[in-house]
């Protein structure tokens, strides 16, 4: 499965810091790429966005962020700055790593709230877009977000982009970052959590949950979608369901909140079946 959970901030937060620690003895004033933060700035909302997304889900918020933040001392050196970045990732990374499964908090509108996937997959989108903000300001052209990561994160996040043979590039072009052939250059963009709806009449015993691209390609190939299922494996409808998701996702033709639910069952987390 293509995998988006607390290894992944690992992963990300450590391609970032080994970034920055290359860059750390040159002027972090300079603007971040094509962002107005300067570099500064920039891995300050970096750090800043980590742990208030751990917060979101401790915190279990349900209607808006939980009011607190992170800034940068004065003076701080830059070499310590990364420190700052590494710990709030790891902050986030263990919080998605003891988070349960069924807990949601709350994110602005346009991207909606998101469980322990979700807030992990915000995170490393933070970090590798970022990063690559940060490189292009300083003139590290060659900085690219590590492949795997790329295709992970545009399966969970990103289930409106239609993948394409480069996963890094395709992200970059999904975010405003650059240009790919044949494909529109994007001016404005949004990422996009897995809904979570209730089942009228139901609703404190049956969640519908959205399939994501990532989920269903797994589904469909034998896994458990990140699912634990009642009986101890997926129906056969369920798997099929999946692969209709996977090839619409590969088409670009899925609609993200049109597709396909897992239906679970809130008390023990069980999912029962697929419908959609």
């Amino acid at each position: 499965m293509l995998e988006m959970g607390a290894d992944q901030v690992d992963e990300a937060v450590a391609e970032c810091a080994e970034l920055l620690r290359s860059v750390a003895d040159r002027d972090w004033a300079v603007p971040a790429g094509s962002l107005e933060w300067s570099v500064r700035c920039t891995v300050e909302h970096v750090a800043d966005d980590l742990i208030a997304y751990a917060g979101q889900l401790t915190g279990r918020a349900t209607s808006g962020y939980v009011g607190y933040g992170i800034t940068l001392d004065e003076g701080l050196s830059n070499e310590d700055a990364v420190g700052v970045v590494t710990a709030t990732g790891g902050l986030l990374s263990a919080v998605v790593r003891t988070t349960p499964p069924g807990v949601r908090g709350w994110h602005s509108f346009a991207y909606g709230a998101g469980d322990r996937t979700g807030f992990a997959g915000m995170g490393v989108a933070e970090v590798l877009l970022h990063t690559y903000d940060i490189a292009r300001g300083l003139g590290v052209d060659h900085w690219l977000p590590p492949s795997r990561l790329s295709r992970s994160l545009l399966a969970h996040l990103f289930p409106h982009v239609q993948p394409g043979p480069d996963p890094a590039r395709t992200l970059l072009w999904a975010t405003g970052r650059g240009d790919l052939p044949a494909r529109p250059r994007v001016t404005a963009w949004h990422w996009h959590n897995a809904i979570v709806l209730p089942v009228e009449d139901g609703a404190d015993v049956l969640e519908l949950r959205e399939l994501s691209p990532a989920a269903a390609m797994d589904l469909a190939v034998g896994g458990a979608a990140g699912h634990t299922w009642l009986g101890g494996d997926p129906d056969e409808g369920s798997r099929a369901a999946g692969a209709m998701v996977a090839r619409a996702y590969a088409r670009g033709t899925h609609r993200p909140a049109w597709g396909t639910f897992v239906v679970v069952r809130r008390h023990d987390e069980r999912a029962l079946g697929t419908v959609g």
